[in-house]
């Protein structure tokens, strides 16, 4: 992006375009965390997970917990740091160790919002992500310039409410785009 003056999309959400050849991203909504000159993390959130449920999480940590905690979704949130348990909720966000991405999203791997959680005392709307998703300096932007990505800023919905199942559809429609229209092929003019 020589000459251009840096965007961040901090807080929006990445929309894997059909010419994605990395498995891993592959028809993927990530949303970001951080973006800045230095790279990029973010995290996959139409993934769940078939390693581990909520309570496996729970177990692994020798948390208490309730079984209403058991229902918190677990999603595979990129091929980084598969050894690290992120969170990503919405309010309250006044815990140690959170870092809010905008209004309605914080990002936590405190042990204290996980055993919150764990005992349904933590935040309402709440997803448990086994690893992340990151890019190197300049990788992203490199990306975007590819067609490999759309971009779309939306609220949290897309995080807690839309099935993950329906979340990559359902952001194109936000940006007015049918799936069925979208082409891996692209040009230059």
């Amino acid at each position: 992006m020589s000459g251009d003056a840096f965007q961040s999309f901090k807080g929006h959400f990445l929309l894997a375009m059909p010419s994605m050849k990395d498995p891993n991203f592959s028809r993927t909504v990530v949303y970001l965390c951080e973006h800045t000159v230095d790279g990029a993390m973010g995290f996959i959130v139409n993934r769940p997970s078939h390693l581990m449920a909520a309570l496996d999480v729970y177990k692994e940590f020798k948390l208490e917990h309730v079984d209403t905690a058991a229902g918190v979704p677990v999603y595979t949130g990129g091929p980084v740091q598969l050894d690290e348990i992120f969170l990503l909720h919405g309010p309250p966000f006044d815990t140690e160790g959170t870092f809010p991405m905008g209004g309605e999203v914080a990002l936590s791997n405190s042990m204290a919002t996980l055993s919150a959680v764990a005992k349904g005392e933590g935040p309402e709307k709440v997803a448990i992500f086994l690893g992340s998703s990151g890019w190197a300096a300049g990788q992203l932007e490199g990306e975007l310039v590819g067609n490999v990505w759309l971009t779309v800023e939306s609220g949290s919905d897309l995080i807690f409410d839309v099935p993950a199942e329906m979340r990559w559809e359902n952001a194109l429609d936000r940006l007015g785009i049918d799936p069925v229209l979208l082409s891996g092929d692209f040009g230059r003019a």
